[in-house]
């Protein structure tokens, strides 16, 4: 089997560096190459140089130019047709970087093309390459969002759609039923973790991009209910300081709670979550018991996760939540929002407890609960990681690909 990956164009795909549609690619895709001939699409951004393939493994680094002009000129004139069909819904939007692909593709015998996200790269790509089986991989909830004048025509050139929870492939489903039948569910996987290594301490974690609809904002309310009561617990928030645009999320979503963040796009900066951070952990008092970390490279994470007590991902809106089953799999209790996926990951009252989106008091509540009772973090980290390695290892990750591939 000859497999192409078509990377999103922005991707980090260099291990320990990678976003996660980065890391998804790498771990299945050299699992995939004991059998299969892999070659991976990315865009031309510093840092792709560094990448090596393994057996069967192969990156081709795709120019990015001009469509970095493209893309600015896009996003500075806001191309749209209405609420739903913003500047990175467009057919322009890395229109050259798809062109190189689907023209490279055509000079290799590939039997599956598997594209993320974009459904303007289908049509490119299928129109100068008929014979291979497409494979849409959605990692977010674009196809239930975006304008279906849009998206529709493209999908008729899809042979497979992913997704990357169940939250995501109903949403598919439901809007376009006559593609249900080639719906499927993959998750994201996580690493093993020596929990041997583990040192039960007392910091309450949170790993994620550090952005409004992740929700920090509301994790720091939370935090600052429980300041006095459990006076040697710190907050680490680990993740790359990066605003999602607004029209990538905020702009498209109905999911409750989500519209309101646009309190944090009226400066008409990328960088004004931050600044409300950094000024509401001053007001909250909390400037000695909360560190920002930024982005730290993925084995940096893994170790902390073995010297942390309870992961906590609040956000209000997510598509899986890749940080809780890596959390699970270090035997670290969870604590999340029932928002998107998160509520399969999460066993409310087995593995962690899940509150309501939004409740920054619920949120603190729970939290209490694990920061006050250590037997029952316990008990909760080990059912997490049982959960974890049964339905959550890249290995079976993998293996689910292939076999949804062999079936096309």
């Amino acid at each position: 089997m000859n497999i192409a990956f078509v990377s999103q164009p922005f991707d980090r795909l260099n291990p320990g560096l990678q976003n996660s549609i980065g890391m998804w690619t790498y771990e299945v895709g050299r699992r995939l190459a004991g059998k299969s001939k892999v070659t991976v699409y990315v865009g031309g951004i510093p840092g792709h140089e560094q990448l090596r393939g393994g057996k069967g493994m192969e990156y081709r680094s795709m120019s990015l130019e001009p469509d970095q002009r493209l893309v600015r000129l896009l996003e500075r004139k806001g191309w749209t047709l209405g609420k739903n069909r913003p500047a990175f819904s467009s057919p322009f939007y890395y229109l050259f970087y798809a062109l190189r692909v689907a023209a490279d593709i055509a000079i290799h015998d590939f039997d599956i093309i598997h594209v993320y996200n974009f459904t303007q790269f289908i049509s490119i790509i299928r129109s100068i390459n008929p014979r291979p089986n497409v494979v849409l991989n959605m990692r977010c909830g674009w196809l239930s969002q975006l304008d279906r004048q849009i998206v529709e025509p493209r999908l008729s050139g899809v042979d497979m759609i992913m997704g990357v929870s169940e939250h995501v492939t109903r949403g598919i489903s439901d809007r376009f039923p006559g593609l249900a039948p080639i719906c499927h569910t993959v998750n994201n996987g996580a690493h093993a973790v020596q929990t041997s290594r583990r040192e039960v301490g007392q910091d309450v974690l949170f790993v994620g991009r550090v952005s409004p609809e992740k929700g920090v904002h509301v994790l720091l309310e939370a935090f600052a209910y429980l300041a006095d009561r459990f006076p040697g617990t710190k907050l680490k928030v680990v993740g790359r300081k990066r605003q999602l645009p607004m029209g990538m999320l905020v702009g498209i979503s109905d999911e409750p709670g989500v519209s309101g963040l646009s309190r944090f796009y009226t400066g008409g900066s990328l960088d004004e979550y931050q600044k409300y951070l950094e000024g509401r952990t001053t007001e909250l008092g909390l400037e000695d018991r909360v560190t920002f970390t930024g982005f730290l490279p993925h084995s940096d994470v893994l170790d902390l996760y073995t010297r942390s007590y309870l992961l906590v991902n609040p956000s209000l809106s997510e598509s899986f939540g890749r940080s809780l089953i890596e959390a699970m799999m270090a035997g670290i209790p969870v604590v999340a929002s029932d928002a998107g996926g998160m509520g399969e990951i999460v066993r409310d009252g087995e593995s962690g407890f899940l509150v309501e989106a939004g409740d920054s008091k619920g949120l603190a509540s729970a939290m209490a609960l694990l920061l006050g009772d250590r037997e029952l973090g316990k008990r909760m980290g080990e059912a997490g990681r049982r959960v974890a390695k049964e339905s959550y290892g890249w290995d079976l990750i993998a293996a689910k690909v292939y076999e949804l591939y062999r079936n096309l």
